[in-house]
């Protein structure tokens, strides 16, 4: 993600909007709308991929993620879920799209584990 513009509403509200801008491999900007579908701080987060008027709605029914924040022990678990609903030809490639959701799923379940790692290193505290 290079960065998230036009956000509108009150962060980690429901019905926040807001623009993520990634740069596709081949160099070209992609412009990703969304918002968010439901809010229990800090418990669970939605958000959804607006895709009506959007190169994506031939493609997919449905883009949605869902966070969700449990304790457990002295810290706490955090679980990653994404409805991904493909439209036509596109269920085709179901199989690669979940193998895909999954790796950006484990990365980013690694990137907050390394966060909270290296803030416990840094400050002698742990979260997990």
């Amino acid at each position: 993600m290079i960065r998230v513009e036009d956000v509108a509403g009150k962060a980690g509200a429901e019905r926040t909007r807001w623009t993520s801008v990634l740069e596709a491999d081949s160099g070209r900007m992609l412009r990703l709308d969304y918002r968010c579908t439901g809010a229990t701080r800090p418990q669970r987060y939605e958000w959804e991929h607006e895709l009506d008027g959007t190169p994506y709605q031939s493609h997919l029914v449905r883009q949605a993620v869902e966070v969700r924040i449990t304790p457990k022990g002295e810290g706490s678990e955090v679980s990653l879920t994404t409805v991904n609903a493909l439209r036509g030809t596109a269920k085709i490639a179901g199989f690669s799209m979940k193998r895909g959701q999954r790796e950006l799923l484990d990365e980013a379940l690694e990137g907050l584990a390394g966060n909270f790692s290296s803030a416990a290193d840094t400050d002698g505290e742990g979260a997990g």
